[in-house]
């Protein structure tokens, strides 16, 4: 089995850069400056308590909701499994960090049917990226294509929103089923084999992770993230850099990033023990909902 923690470990990377989020390097060079010290969880400057220090934001919990869907069902799902899901994980932990207008939408959904009835889906945003990697761990390239694609048509009904999440998805199959050298060339090569042309994200990534195609953005810096660093505190480092999402660019990267057993062992003490301190969906509980998905999927590996 590989390490089980990806979860733990996407949330790590998703409660640290709720601190840098968005934030303008240039208006706030001594929080980049304290951040940057790796030294402990930090809240983002003048908004207190969004989601809150040490705690992750809606990049970990709808990761959560899909691997609840993965654990609870088998395939082939259903877009209601997704939106059930989606919906009872947002009203029975309560958390900031949503995007405004997804927030008031979900506090005014009580069930999955309300949730297609009522959704607009034509966000080329990141949301269908961010929540996708435990889709990575379904044994086949055609489940695992074909159910990205179902959960992003849910919310994130275009070109980029689906690209994007096919693409991540794709990427954590890979790098969980050790499909190949975790660059660029083979997984390009290995990608264009399922129908997804990859040299649009052949450039280097070097820019903040913000604006228009967001979901393509975003898994163009976890591309370049998890093929050219094997370390995730230089994952998380070059993340805060190019400055923008990026709680998503580090949570994504940092979920396909453990399934690569090099890559996790300077992760600090303090993020263990400063995660989500005292809450029911904290480390404990996010250990044990990663492990029993690889359990569930661990004799499938080929």
């Amino acid at each position: 089995m590989k390490n089980p923690n990806f979860l733990l470990h996407g949330a790590f990377g998703d409660a640290f850069g709720c601190a840098i989020e968005f934030v303008d390097p240039k208006k706030h060079s001594k929080h980049f400056e304290r951040v940057l010290k790796f030294d402990q969880y930090y809240e983002r400057p003048n908004n207190r308590g969004w989601p809150g220090k040490g705690r992750y934001s809606d990049d970990s919990a709808f990761s959560i909701a899909t691997t609840e869907i993965l654990l609870n069902h088998d395939y082939p799902f259903t877009s209601l499994q997704f939106a059930d899901s989606f919906v009872n994980v947002f009203h029975r932990d309560r958390r900031e960090g949503y995007a405004r207008n997804f927030q008031a939408f979900m506090e005014r959904t009580k069930t999955g049917e309300d949730f297609i009835k009522n959704i607009s889906p034509g966000s080329d945003k990141n949301g269908a990226m961010m929540r996708v990697v435990p889709c990575g761990l379904l044994p086949t390239e055609e489940q695992v294509l074909n159910t990205a694609k179902l959960q992003a048509e849910l919310t994130h009904n275009t070109g980029g929103g689906v690209l994007s999440s096919m693409a991540t998805a794709l990427l954590a199959h890979y790098a969980y089923y050790d499909k190949g050298s975790l660059t660029k060339p083979p997984f390009k090569k290995y990608a264009n084999k399922f129908g997804l042309d990859m040299r649009c994200f052949d450039e280097q990534w070097k820019w903040p992770v913000v604006g228009p195609y967001l979901g393509v953005k975003t898994f163009h810096a976890v591309y370049e993230l998890v093929t050219q660093r094997c370390s995730m505190m230089d994952i998380l480092k070059w993340a805060i850099c190019w400055t923008g999402d990026v709680d998503s660019s580090a949570s994504v990267a940092f979920q396909i990033a453990s399934f690569n057993p090099a890559c996790v062992n300077d992760i600090p003490e303090w993020m263990y023990n400063d995660l989500e301190v005292g809450k029911t969906y904290g480390p404990a509980f996010l250990e044990q909902l990663g492990k029993q998905l690889m359990e569930k999927y661990d004799d499938r590996r080929a």
